[in-house]
């Protein structure tokens, strides 16, 4: 007679097969995130925040960390510890659309007298303040 018991544990799914007098343990690792490097976290939590940053009501001023996580499907947490506090989120996520020239994220920073739009070239203010005005 053969008997299967299976446990829900952390961190893995414990199954018991009881054979015989034996009892033999077998662990599968459950769903769980991909793992990706630093630089990727980074650049996906920026690429959220930015897409949320343009389209949504608001934008750049009222984003939050809960926001941003729940675009990119990863926890508030984890956007703590790639990107600190948010004025540090928001610092990063203003350097991050002056360097791909994303105008209305731009725009936005130039409305709250944001330092790093106000440091982007005076072409690319100049063309963020006009996609507003279109």
């Amino acid at each position: 007679m053969r008997w299967v018991v299976t446990l829900p544990l952390r961190p893995a799914l414990v199954r018991y097969d009881l054979t015989g007098s034996s009892i033999n343990r077998y662990t599968s690792p459950m769903k769980t995130q991909i793992k990706l490097e630093a630089r990727e976290r980074i650049a996906q939590i920026l690429a959220s925040a930015l897409e949320l940053s343009a389209t949504r009501e608001g934008g750049y001023s009222r984003l939050t960390r809960d926001d941003i996580a729940a675009h990119a499907k990863i926890p508030p947490s984890l956007i703590t510890y790639h990107m600190g506090t948010m004025p540090e989120l928001r610092r990063d996520i203003m350097r991050e659309a002056v360097r791909v020239g994303n105008l209305p994220v731009i725009a936005q920073g130039l409305a709250c007298r944001d330092r790093h739009a106000l440091k982007a070239s005076e072409e690319l203010r100049q063309r963020a303040l006009q996609s507003c005005v279109n």
